[in-house]
């Protein structure tokens, strides 16, 4: 879980499957080398702003090469949220589920690469929701 004291946004995460398939099914994904940025909007009704789900399978590595993954990824979406030009696009778009999808090269990348990767990704898929509205499923 993602929080912060300062900050008035509402984080959790995604734990179900049927959760990370909503957020496939809307089909808005951004693709770079390191990584998969997807991005649901979700029913108005949920109590949190923000949902972020990891995928780290294990192509990436063994279970220490996972672990250190997610870890760099927390850290990365942490980062990401205290971005004032990141998450004032991407406010507009919430509530929304993020997932991020972990390849072989996240774990070898930078990690100033890996967090540029996944804000050049909202910001591109905030444009994409904001001129095309979702069609939001209901749970």
């Amino acid at each position: 879980m993602v929080s912060f004291k300062d900050n008035a946004l509402k984080v959790s995460t995604l734990k179900k499957r049927a959760d990370f398939l909503k957020v496939a099914s809307q089909k808005n994904s951004f693709r770079k080398k390191s990584i998969i940025v997807s991005v649901g909007i979700c029913p108005a009704h949920d109590a949190v702003d923000l949902k972020i789900g990891l995928v780290v399978t294990k192509k990436v590595g063994n279970a220490v090469v996972r672990n250190t993954v997610k870890r760099r990824l927390r850290e990365a979406i942490r980062i990401i949220l205290r971005d004032d030009l990141v998450m004032s696009k991407f406010l507009l778009i919430m509530p929304t589920n993020l997932v991020l999808v972990a390849n072989k090269l996240t774990a070898e990348c930078l990690f100033g690469d890996i967090v540029a990767d996944i804000s050049e990704g909202i910001l591109f898929l905030s444009k994409k929701v904001i001129k095309k509205p979702l069609k939001i499923q209901k749970v």
